[in-house]
């Protein structure tokens, strides 16, 4: 989509357009709802954070601005959907009591994986992974790795300390890695 084309989309949804909200939608949709994948334990559930993001979107269009009050340029149209989107997945873990930082408190033995192997995991056998993590570790590891915010952004957006991140980003890893060992073992059956 052409930016000229984009900013007067921005401006009809502002105005309540809603063919223009369905254009912003058809045109931002897959993007964000393999966002919302990463995030769900269903495509059922990424398909309601979807639906239920993009309404806070547009409920919201209007704190969008392509420069502050300083002329300086704001983060792209995209990127503010995807904040957007990732605030509405970690609302929905308040929300529906899913939100446990009790995760953090589980004792946990890191065993030594070995996963030195020739094998390229499927898109969908590394999503699998990510979806077997508990909600909370899940929210932490995609904010982390695939969203690529810092530990102080997640600190702050989760409203938890910096070093609760870092412990919850290394059990995400290994418990990634030995459900990934777990399929190599399957694998090897076959």
């Amino acid at each position: 989509m052409k930016k000229d084309d984009l900013n007067i989309l921005i401006e009809e949804c502002k105005n309540g357009n809603r063919t223009a909200q369905k254009a912003i939608f058809d045109n931002y949709k897959d993007y964000m709802l393999a966002l919302c994948q990463r995030y769900a334990t269903s495509n059922e559930e990424a398909e309601d954070m979807l639906m239920e993001g993009f309404l806070r979107v547009f409920q919201n269009i209007n704190s969008y601005k392509k420069y502050d009050r300083t002329g300086k340029s704001q983060p792209s149209f995209q990127a503010w959907i995807k904040r957007v989107i990732i605030n509405n997945a970690i609302n929905s873990f308040y929300s529906n009591k899913k939100y446990n930082t009790n995760e953090l408190n589980v004792p946990f033995e890191e065993k030594r994986i070995d996963m030195s192997t020739d094998y390229l995991f499927s898109e969908e056998e590394l999503l699998d992974s990510i979806r077997k993590l508990p909600p909370f570790l899940r929210s932490i590891f995609n904010m982390s790795v695939i969203d690529d915010l810092s530990h102080d952004e997640i600190a702050k957006m989760m409203g938890i300390k910096k070093s609760s991140i870092k412990s919850a980003m290394q059990k995400a890893k290994i418990k990634i890695k030995q459900h990934l060992a777990t399929v190599l073992i399957e694998k090897e059956k076959k």
